[in-house]
């Protein structure tokens, strides 16, 4: 209501059970190939060994470099290690930012606050954290 997908600050997609499919995946590695293709440059993209995760997911992928990793090899997954707990400090701090903004302006209950947040909102907020993700962040938790 009122927004077009196309505009928001990620690629959004839903499914009844909230799962990661191969379709969608394939849909974003597809993007994430072309955006790389338009800068000339190639990349080396790690993906789990999940189910979702099919091999075949990668046919038309040429910019972009799948590497699997092992099954059952969790340590070797530095997203898990440090990046999504990182992102999720930044969530939390833009979360409470606005909490405290709106209990200032409005003298809001944080159970107001909280109710007002729709799925728009918390599309924003996401964008945002990402945004305040710093690429040594990232590059620390691989080493």
């Amino acid at each position: 209501r009122g927004f077009e997908i196309g505009c928001l600050p990620v690629n959004y997609y839903h499914q009844k059970n909230s799962w990661m499919t191969g379709e969608i995946l394939h849909s974003n590695l597809s993007w994430f190939n072309q955006k790389v293709k338009n800068q000339i440059r190639s990349v080396l993209h790690f993906l789990e060994n999940a189910g979702c995760h099919p091999q075949l997911v990668i046919q038309g992928i040429f910019n972009v470099k799948i590497v699997f990793f092992p099954a059952n090899t969790s340590q070797l997954q530095p997203i898990d290690l440090g990046v999504i707990m990182n992102f999720k400090h930044h969530y939390v701090i833009i979360f409470l930012n606005i909490i405290i903004l709106a209990k200032i302006d409005q003298r809001s209950s944080v159970t107001e606050i909280a109710k007002s947040i729709n799925i728009l909102v918390a599309i924003q907020f996401v964008a945002l954290a990402w945004q305040e993700m710093k690429n040594v962040t990232i590059e620390k938790c691989f080493r």
